[in-house]
C-alpha cells in the first residue's frame, strides 16, 4: 500500500476533548497525546510542545483566557480558534474520514497521479500520512511521512489537493541537486528562497488553483486567500526585488554583509515565496517549457534560468533576472550542486 493513512492522533484528540479531564491530570493526558506519531513528527521539526500544550489548556479550560494577559493570549488565538473549529465540525470531518477509508485505493491513485504529473519518473515508495490536529496546514516531515490537519478531511477535494501537494514535496526533495547540510551560512537564505520559489511554485500548481482561485469556499482562511492573491498580483515587482537583492549580494564585501542583505530580502518576500513561485511556474508552463520544468524539478538554479527563458518569450514585457544575478547564481550552482 503506497499511501497509508493513520487517524490515531485525531481520534486521541477527540477522546481527550470528550473526557473533560481535570486540570490536575491534563499534563499526563497531553504527554500521552503528544507521544502519538503525528505529534512526535511535528515536534521533531518546527513545532513547540509547550506551545501546543498551552493551546490545549486554553481550549479545554476557557476560563484560563480570562486571567491571561491579552498580549500573551494573542499568539495563541489563531490556534485556539482552529482547535475549536475542529471540535465544532467533527461530524463533517468524521464523514470525510469514512469516505476516505471506503475509497482508499481511489484516493491513493488520485493523489499519486496529481503529484507525479509534475515529477520526472520516480519509483513509488511507501508513504505514511498522519491526520493530526495542529493548524490549517500540512507538512512533509522526516522520512516518507506527511502530517495533515483533519480540517482538510471535512471536504474530500481539499484533502486530495493538499495531500498531493505535500506528496510532491516528499518526492521532489529526493531529487534536490544540493545537500542543504553543506551550504555555508552566508548562502543559506538565498538558496532557501530559490528552493521555495521552485519547490512551492511547482507544487502549488497542484492545489492553489482550487484553494485560491476557484470560486468555491474552501478550508483556507479568507485572510490567507486575500494575501496570496495580492502577492500573486504583485509577483512581477517581487521578482524585480529579488533580482536587485541578488545583485547586491554578488558584490558584498564579506559574509556578514551578505547575511544582512539576505535577511532584509527574506523579510520582503510575501508568504515564503509561494505566490511568486506560483507565478514564475505559471509563466514557464504558459510558454510550453513544461518538459524542462519537470526534468530539472530538483534544481532551483535551473528554475531561475528557465523562468528567464519563458519570460523573454512572452508577449508582455516581464521582469527577468539580470546577467549579473545569473552569473552569481551559476557560481553557487557550481559550488553546491552535485554533478550527476
Amino acid at each position: 500500500m503506497p499511501i497509508k493513512f493513520d487517524f490515531s492522533a485525531y481520534y486521541a484528540f477527540k477522546e481527550l476533548i470528550k473526557k473533560k479531564v481535570g486540570k490536575e491530570k491534563i499534563n499526563k493526558e497531553l504527554e500521552e497525546l503528544f507521544s502519538i506519531k503525528g505529534y512526535e513528527l511535528l515536534f521533531e521539526r518546527e513545532y513547540n510542545k509547550e506551545f501546543f500544550s498551552n493551546v490545549f489548556k486554553f481550549v479545554l479550560y476557557p476560563e484560563l483566557a480570562e486571567v491571561t494577559e491579552k498580549n500573551q493570549l494573542k499568539r495563541y488565538e489563531r490556534y485556539i480558534n482552529h482547535f475549536n473549529n475542529i471540535i465544532s465540525i467533527q461530524e463533517q470531518i468524521d464523514e470525510g474520514i469514512e469516505s476516505i477509508k471506503k475509497q482508499t485505493s481511489k484516493f491513493q491513485s488520485n493523489i499519486t497521479n496529481r503529484a507525479f504529473s509534475l515529477l520526472p519518473f520516480v519509483k513509488e515508495q511507501d508513504i505514511s500520512v498522519f491526520i493530526t490536529v495542529f493548524d490549517i496546514d500540512a507538512r512533509g516531515v522526516k522520512g516518507n511521512n506527511i502530517v495533515i490537519d483533519p480540517v482538510f478531511c471535512s471536504h474530500t477535494e481539499s484533502f486530495a489537493a493538499i495531500l498531493a501537494h505535500e506528496l510532491h514535496h516528499v518526492y521532489r526533495n529526493k531529487l534536490l541537486c544540493f545537500d542543504s547540510s553543506k551550504i555555508k551560512d552566508e548562502d543559506k537564505e538565498l538558496i532557501w528562497l530559490l528552493d521555495q520559489l521552485q519547490g512551492e511554485g511547482v507544487a502549488d500548481q497542484i492545489d492553489k488553483e482550487y484553494f485560491i482561485f476557484s470560486k468555491e469556499k474552501t478550508v483556507f482562511p479568507n485572510e490567507y486567500v486575500t494575501q496570496f492573491t495580492h502577492a500573486f498580483n504583485s509577483a512581477r515587482e517581487t521578482i524585480s526585488l529579488i533580482n536587485n537583492y541578488i545583485e547586491k549580494v554578488s558584490t558584498a564585501d564579506n559574509s556578514n554583509e551578505k547575511r544582512e542583505i539576505l535577511k532584509e530580502m527574506r523579510g520582503k518576500i510575501p508568504l515564503g515565496g509561494h505566490p511568486t513561485g506560483f507565478y514564475m511556474t505559471m509563466i514557464i508552463i504558459k510558454e510550453m517549457l513544461y518538459d524542462n520544468l519537470i526534468k530539472d524539478v530538483g534544481n532551483p538554479f535551473a528554475f531561475i534560468r528557465l523562468y528567464n527563458q519563458a519570460a523573454s518569450r512572452d508577449r508582455e514585457p516581464l521582469p527577468i533576472f539580470s546577467n549579473k544575478s545569473l552569473e552569481y547564481l551559476n557560481k553557487l550552482e557550481e559550488e553546491y550542486c552535485i554533478k550527476t
